[in-house]
């Protein structure tokens, strides 16, 4: 997503900052009463009470205007501060993708030895261009289940960025897998499918793989 700010002369600033900014001004230049004493019986109050200070509502006009900058001051920093941690990380940072048969898939990246047990069990369905990439910080011979899977998958075990083995149209079991799928090599992923998505694509052992995440 571009930066608003960098158009504007402001290149360290995201557009949802100038937005939140740009909303306060026009807030605070249309500030009557009545929104007044809205956020002041939603926000100022409250935390009056939880700090246990004074009604500043009841201050003279002069000094409750100025507790009302200093209040939507803070309330702006926070709100930054949010979205910077949080709403940043999900709708600035593109999404993990594979291209791989011609195709651009989707992908959760699954790092942790938490989400990689869990990995898309339970799972009702998954889209056509979905799936999910199983990294490893080891390179090393990998073995998969379909513990508690609800749909059939193909999945694909790759070597830096070449196919190496290819299984194809698993069937989901239950909570105690009998069947064990092997990458017989060290490998540093393994992508997880549609079952069928490799035939259709006329995806094979050898074939280069593009990842990004």
């Amino acid at each position: 997503m571009p930066f608003i700010g960098k158009y504007l002369g402001f290149t360290f600033l995201p557009w949802y900052v100038l937005l939140i900014i740009l909303g306060y001004v026009i807030a605070y230049l249309l500030w009557v009463e009545a929104i007044k004493r809205i956020f002041y019986n939603i926000f100022i109050r409250r935390a009056c009470l939880i700090f246990q200070k004074y009604d500043i509502y009841h201050l003279s006009a002069n000094r409750r205007e100025h507790h009302f900058i200093i209040v939507g001051i803070i309330a702006l920093i926070i709100i930054v501060a949010f979205f910077s941690l949080v709403i940043d990380k999900k709708l600035i940072t593109p999404p993990a993708y594979v291209i791989i048969g011609g195709a651009r898939i989707t992908v959760e990246a699954a790092t942790t030895p938490s989400e990689q047990y869990q990995g898309l069990s339970g799972r009702p369905r998954l889209c056509q261009f979905c799936g999910m990439l199983f990294i490893f910080k080891n390179r090393g011979v990998q073995t998969f289940v379909m513990r508690d899977m609800l749909i059939p998958l193909d999945m694909v075990f790759i070597d830096d960025d070449k196919i190496v083995k290819i299984a194809s149209d698993l069937l989901p079991e239950g909570a105690i897998p009998q069947n064990f799928y092997s990458s017989d090599v060290p490998v540093d992923y393994v992508l997880e499918l549609n079952a069928g998505f490799t035939d259709q694509y006329d995806i094979n052992v050898g074939d280069t793989v593009q990842l990004s995440f």
